[in-house]
């Protein structure tokens, strides 16, 4: 019985960690780092990193890079990013930059699109999306 009593204990704790483990692992939102502009006006390159801990597994972050005001040709940059087998994602973005005429700045948003809804920009809450404004002089 003292045995049993044991292994039962044993599983239970293990269980615990486990679900401690994942739920300290963060909640998924994404984080947009690093935003810099290099190279002449001519072949500009836009350069940012996306990050994300606690991503679930079966989901996705969607960056998108968009032109300000809005332009009919749509996005500059859009991609889904997927994580790895601990819930992160990691990715450096180096993309040309070539804006439509008008275009006076760069918005740039990652986006858990299952935790949070378009345009939630300036919601303050735990799982709304990362967003940027590259301002373009």
């Amino acid at each position: 019985m003292l045995v049993l009593g044991v292994i039962f204990y044993m599983a239970s704790l293990s269980i615990a960690v486990v679900g401690a483990a994942q739920a300290a692992g963060g909640n998924g939102r994404p984080t947009i780092t690093d935003v810099r502009l290099e190279g002449p006006r001519s072949g500009t390159r836009l350069h940012f990193t996306v990050r994300a801990d606690g991503v679930r597994k079966w989901s996705h972050i969607e960056v998108s890079v968009s032109p300000q005001p809005p332009a009919k040709a749509g996005d500059l940059y859009w991609s889904v990013l997927r994580p790895d087998d601990q819930g992160k994602i990691f990715q450096q973005i180096d993309i040309p930059l070539s804006p439509p005429a008008g275009t006076s700045v760069v918005a740039i948003s990652a986006a858990d699109p299952d935790a949070s809804e378009a345009g939630e920009c300036e919601a303050n809450t735990q799982h709304g999306p990362a967003c940027t404004e590259l301002h373009l002089g």
